[in-house]
C-alpha cells in the first residue's frame, strides 16, 4: 500500500473496480495531482454509496472505501500545505461531502480525520471570505459527521466517553472555523447555520445592548433556549458600553453522556463573544467570575430517568453543568430553584456551553436510617462540587408547586 494514503489498501480485492480505484487515486497522490484527486475521490465515494444503497457492497467494504477517501484528501492537503487557496478548499470539501455523505459508513477514526481536515482547509488563508455554497458543503460534511456521532453513541460500547469527546471538540472546532470564514462576507455578518443536530447563528451587537439571546434548538419543533446577559458585562470586561462584539450563539443536540449510562437532559447550548472582527480572525473575549451572573435557560428535550440504572436512587431535581472540553464540571454554575416548566434555569458567572443534568438521591433502605444523600450522575461533575458549593443542586421540589421542569418526549 501507499503510506501517503494512510499506509494500507482499500482492502476490496473481490471487486477490480476498487482495485483500479484505489491505483488511480495512489497514482494521483504520487504526481501531487490534488485537484484530479479531487475530481476521482468525489466520483469514486458516490459509486460506493450508490453500490452500497443497492446491496453490491457491503458496509464494512463501503465504509473502508470511504476511509480511504478521507485519508487520501487529507493527505493530498498535506502536500500541498500552506498553499491551500479558498478555491482549491471548496472543491476539496465537495469531494469530502460525497465521502461523508451516509453517517452509516462513517466510523470514529474517518469522522475525526474529515473534522479535522474541514478545520485545516478552512484555517488557510483566514483572511478570505468562502461563498455562500461553500459554507454550505461544510456545513453539509459537518453534519454528516454528527449523524456518524449519533450512530456510534447509540450502537452501545462502540464509543467509549472519551472518543465521544473528542469527537465533539473536533466538529466544534471546525464549526466554528466555517462562520469565521463565512462573516468576512458582506451580508454575512447576521449568519445562521442550521442542521437537524446543530444550529448555530454569528450577529454583531453592542457589548452593553446584548439582553436576552435565543439559542434555537436544531429541531425547530422543539423550544429555545436562552441566554440573559446583564448590561453590567461590558463593563465587567472594561469594554465601552457601545464596543461592538462578534457574538456566537450554538446548541447541539449531540451531547456526550454524563456517564452510567446517563446523557444530559437538554441540548448543549454555547455562547462565545469575539472582538467585532472584519478579518475573520476571532479575538475571544474571556468571560468569567461575573458578579451578576449570566441567566442560562436550557429547554429539556430528552426524557428525565425517574431512576438511575442500576442504582438504588431516584430523581431529586436538576443541576447545571458546563462542557470542559473532556467532561462537565458545576464550578461557577448554580441553579436558583425558579425553573420555568420545562426548562431548566441556571446561573453562571462565566461563558461556555452549558448543559442540564439530573440529579438522583440515595434511597435509604428499610434497615438503615432514614438520612440520605445527593448524589449527581456524572462522576466528574461530582468531584468538581467539592471545590464550592456554586455547583450545589437544588432540592426537588414539592411535586403541585409547578416548579418542577415537565419532560418533554425525546426528539
Amino acid at each position: 500500500g501507499d503510506a501517503s494514503a494512510g499506509g494500507r489498501r482499500v482492502g476490496i480485492s473481490v471487486d477490480s473496480y476498487w482495485t483500479f480505484v484505489e491505483d488511480v487515486i495512489t497514482g494521483n497522490l504520487q504526481a501531487e495531482q490534488a485537484q484530479q484527486l479531487n475530481l476521482n475521490v468525489q466520483q469514486a465515494a458516490g459509486e460506493a454509496r450508490r453500490r452500497f444503497a443497492n446491496g453490491t457492497l457491503s458496509l464494512d467494504n463501503a465504509a473502508g472505501v470511504q476511509a480511504f477517501m478521507v485519508r487520501s484528501l487529507a493527505a493530498s492537503v498535506e502536500q500541498v500545505g500552506a498553499a491551500v487557496l479558498t478555491t482549491f478548499a471548496c472543491e476539496t470539501l465537495g469531494a469530502l461531502s460525497q465521502a461523508t455523505a451516509t453517517p452509516q459508513l462513517v466510523g470514529n477514526a474517518t469522522a475525526n480525520e474529515a473534522a479535522s481536515l474541514v478545520l485545516r482547509l478552512l484555517s488557510a488563508n483566514p483572511g478570505t471570505a468562502i461563498p455562500a455554497d461553500c459554507a454550505v458543503t461544510a456545513g453539509s460534511v459537518l453534519h454528516s459527521i454528527a449523524g456518524a456521532h449519533q450512530a456510534l453513541q447509540s450502537a452501545g460500547g462502540v464509543m467509549s466517553a472519551a472518543a465521544s469527546a473528542s469527537l465533539a471538540n473536533a466538529v466544534d472546532a471546525a464549526r466554528l472555523a466555517v462562520l469565521k470564514r463565512s462573516t468576512i462576507a458582506t451580508g454575512f455578518l447576521d449568519l445562521a447555520i442550521s442542521t437537524p443536530t446543530h444550529a448555530s447563528r454569528m450577529h454583531r451587537a453592542a457589548a452593553g445592548a446584548l439582553g436576552t439571546l435565543s439559542a434555537p434548538h436544531p429541531n425547530g419543533s422543539l423550544p429555545s433556549g436562552s441566554f440573559g446577559v446583564p448590561a453590567s458585562l461590558a463593563a465587567a470586561l472594561s469594554l465601552g458600553a457601545s464596543e461592538d462584539l462578534d457574538v456566537l450563539v450554538t446548541s447541539s443536540s449531540v451531547v456526550p453522556d454524563v456517564g452510567g449510562g446517563l446523557f444530559p437532559v437538554t441540548p448543549r447550548q454555547g455562547l462565545l463573544l469575539s472582538l467585532a472582527s472584519s478579518t475573520g480572525v476571532a479575538s475571544a473575549v474571556s468571560v468569567q467570575g461575573l458578579s451578576e451572573p449570566i441567566t442560562v435557560l436550557l429547554p429539556i428535550t430528552r426524557e428525565v430517568p425517574r431512576e438511575r440504572p442500576g442504582s438504588l436512587v431516584t430523581y431529586g431535581g436538576f443541576r447545571c453543568v458546563w462542557w470542559t472540553g473532556s467532561g462537565y464540571s458545576g464550578e461557577g454554575c448554580w441553579t436558583d430553584g425558579g425553573h420555568p416548566e420545562g426548562f431548566v434555569r441556571c446561573q453562571c458567572s462565566h461563558l461556555t456551553e452549558f448543559v442540564g443534568e439530573p440529579v438522583y438521591q440515595v434511597v435509604a433502605s428499610s434497615s438503615s436510617s432514614s438520612s440520605s444523600s445527593s448524589s449527581s450522575s456524572s462522576s466528574s461533575s461530582s468531584s468538581s462540587s467539592s471545590s464550592g458549593s456554586t455547583d450545589a443542586p437544588t432540592p426537588a421540589p414539592t411535586p403541585g408547586q409547578g416548579s418542577t421542569p415537565s419532560p418533554t418526549p425525546a426528539p
